[in-house]
């Protein structure tokens, strides 16, 4: 029987409550309840704070496409050569727990009807035999086929997805029906694009709304006047008016904080009801303005619906997050990863914890 959850519901309904992992990377069993909106993942390093939002990306995203994105944020290639067979494992191996094909890995969210699904990942052997390599580009199913199975309880669908290799590439079947994807992933070591960040101002602007992400900005990082989409050499970008200077200022050049935090804080009003996750939220930020920063991203996530999942090896980080946690500490929760898997702590421990100096990373 399913322990049920003890956690709020956001308005509308959409918010991840309970997780359980099981045999996925550097995690054997892990059990999950009660998340909260805000849910700050610590740990030391290898403990698995990253490899538990590469799960919650995973299984929130409705193709195992998602994966590959994961390979080049950690700083690997997706492209490859060999057999079918070895192209098949350099992807997918590294996905189980000490590389055992033979367990299956299980990943399921439960919550609300529109957020619940469930991720089974499988090594099944090929009932087709191939050649090791072919002069011939053809559609090749691996001999051990890794499987996707995806299941929707809330909406009472499932379908499978395994990958092929196709002209030398990756193929993936797209689903048998529109399945819901409400996640964004801040990858520790990903560039954030000022385009994607420009596309998304350019849509609150056009809706008469970018004066709401303008004053939030503004909240933390006051020298700045005004944000704006310009267009330089043909390529658009978010610039801002800072207080003075002579010009407009593309953000990813005023700076690398500002641009990071205003990607963050533009994806929140894309869409009602998602999940956002940040991998090391702390890296670039003066520790000073983080306060304001959990400040914008609650406020806004509390606007639209949103949850967010956060790393941070930070103590600053932390202690940013229990004053503004102080004001509603219901919003808040802190989940320590370690070899014994993960525990999870209410935001008025971590209140109590940053007021008397106890470590909890």
């Amino acid at each position: 029987m399913r322990a049920k959850c003890s956690s709020p519901v956001l308005p509308g309904g959409l918010m991840i409550n309970e997780i359980r992992i099981k045999n996925f990377r550097t995690i054997k069993d892990a059990s999950i309840s009660g998340c909260r909106r805000i849910n700050l993942v610590v740990g030391d390093n290898g403990s698995g704070k990253t490899a538990l939002l590469e799960a919650l990306f995973l299984a929130m995203g409705k193709s195992p496409e998602v994966a590959l994105r994961l390979r080049n944020w950690r700083g690997l290639e997706s492209t490859f050569s060999g057999s079918p067979q070895i192209v098949s494992d350099a992807i997918w191996r590294d996905y189980f727990l000490d590389y055992d094909t033979d367990k299956q890995v299980r990943i399921e969210l439960d919550g609300s009807h529109a957020i619940a699904r469930h991720l089974f990942i499988s090594y099944k052997s090929s009932s087709i035999e191939l050649p090791l390599s072919s002069p011939r580009d053809e559609d090749y199913q691996f001999p051990k086929q890794v499987v996707f199975e995806y299941i929707y309880p809330g909406l009472t669908q499932s379908y499978s997805v395994e990958p092929r290799l196709t002209d030398g590439n990756i193929a993936f079947p797209p689903p048998p029906f529109d399945a819901p994807t409400e996640v964004y992933f801040f990858a520790a070591n990903r560039t954030y694009s000022s385009g994607e960040a420009a596309s998304r101002l350019s849509v609150l602007s056009r809706a008469f709304r970018s004066t709401e992400i303008v004053d939030i900005f503004r909240s933390v990082f006051p020298s700045v006047i005004d944000l704006s989409v310009e267009v330089i050499a043909g390529q658009p970008a978010v610039f801002a008016q800072i207080d003075g200077r002579r010009e407009k200022v593309p953000l990813p050049s005023a700076s690398g904080a500002m641009n990071k935090v205003a990607s963050v804080l533009l994806a929140i009003p894309q869409q009602r009801g998602c999940v956002f996750l940040i991998d090391e939220i702390e890296n670039g930020i003066y520790y000073d303005r983080l306060p304001a920063v959990w400040r914008s991203i609650l406020h806004f996530c509390k606007l639209y619906d949103g949850q967010v999942f956060a790393t941070t090896h930070s103590a600053e980080c932390l202690r940013a997050a229990a004053l503004v946690a102080e004001e509603s500490p219901e919003e808040f929760a802190v989940i320590h990863t370690g070899p014994n898997g993960p525990r999870k702590f209410e935001g008025k421990k971590l209140i109590d914890a940053m007021n008397f100096d106890i470590e909890i990373r």
